[in-house]
């Protein structure tokens, strides 16, 4: 019992990292893929996949899937027609509870079923493949995890070697604050939407980007490496958390010439094309929507590697709002302690 009483704890101790998987139990080979595949794709982001009947909390069935639902955070859900070609009802039963505790929940479809179930309908859905399993998932659940949740693969940092990090920028260093960098405004009114300050007379600069609708806001430094490693913080001022719009990302860049001028951004051929904002080859971190408008400075670090995409030359580190997203809104936060490494030779 002591232990049991343990074990609950530690589960509800990582609810922020817990995903409930819904899904068919079967010894089918297929199915044993499906969730294998789930579960190291979760993985990579620091995300663990808890399946009812990985352990038995409780003796009743239901109390024990109740348990999971109620301390995870997210939801997965497979819906597939490998064996059977009716719909499981338990699933969408349980999807609909996740619903009702307000989790963010990916559905997945095998590509080939006509429709999902009637009371699943509405919802957004990403398909996978029954014939290439293993690949199919792992790219729905990168797309769910870096596009929808703001989320980006768990660093490796404690690997790095500190002798082969060196630093090459950092926002203490400039003479005028921030004055190497460069601002983006689609409405222009930089004025009133890019700001410098400092939290106080010994603190750091920081930026204060301001959307004040529905306009792409942001800030630019160019560096001339292609692997490093990033780290600022951050503090959202107002914000909707449902667009999770507020976000910094690194851009690799093309080197320009002969008849090619202006900012590139690996993909185009010219400059400001219209798919920069959704571009792949962007590196994102979002900002989590549990951070919007709580008054509090966050740290954030990412590690970007651009050596092996075609044509990047050097890379560009860009505070941004509105662009790319799916949903647009206001939005005000402020960026400090901006730090750049290069890892060029870690």
């Amino acid at each position: 019992m002591k232990e049991n009483k343990m074990l609950k704890e530690r589960f509800k101790e990582s609810y922020e990292t817990n995903v409930f998987v819904m899904m068919r139990y079967r010894d089918d080979e297929k199915y044993i893929l499906i969730e294998t595949s789930i579960r190291t794709a979760l993985s990579k982001y620091g995300l663990k996949s808890r399946l009812a009947k990985d352990r038995a909390y409780f003796d009743n069935l239901w109390d024990n899937i109740i348990f999971y639902m109620k301390n995870s955070k997210y939801g997965l859900a497979v819906f597939e027609e490998i064996d059977d070609r009716d719909f499981n009802p338990n699933i969408s039963m349980e999807l609909g509870y996740l619903y009702a505790l307000d989790c963010r929940c990916l559905l997945l479809k095998d590509k080939r079923m006509p429709r999902l179930p009637t009371d699943i309908c509405g919802k957004i859905y990403k398909d996978f493949d029954t014939y290439d399993i293993e690949k199919s998932i792992e790219n729905r659940i990168t797309e769910w995890c870096e596009n929808d949740l703001g989320l980006l693969p768990v660093t490796q940092n404690k690997n790095i070697n500190k002798e082969d990090i060196h630093l090459i920028y950092d926002t203490e260093s400039e003479g005028i604050p921030l004055n190497s960098w460069t601002v983006y405004s689609t409405v222009g009114g930089f004025d009133d939407r890019i700001m410098v300050d400092k939290k106080s007379e010994n603190d750091s600069p920081y930026f204060s980007l301001n959307a004040f609708s529905t306009e792409f806001i942001g800030v630019n430094k160019s560096v001339r490496i292609l692997h490093g490693y990033v780290e600022f913080e951050y503090k959202i001022i107002s914000g909707d958390p449902s667009a999770l719009n507020l976000y910094v990302c690194m851009i690799p860049m093309q080197e320009t010439g002969i008849g090619r001028v202006g900012l590139i951004e690996v993909g185009t051929s010219v400059q400001d094309d219209p798919r920069n904002g959704k571009s792949p080859y962007r590196k994102r971190y979002f900002f989590p929507a549990e951070h919007y408008a709580d008054n509090k400075w966050h740290k954030a670090d990412f590690i970007f590697d651009f050596r092996k995409t075609p044509t990047a030359f050097y890379s560009i580190l860009a505070p941004r709002i509105n662009e790319g997203c799916d949903k647009v809104a206001p939005g005000h936060f402020l960026i400090s302690g901006i730090k750049i490494c290069n890892l060029e030779n870690a």
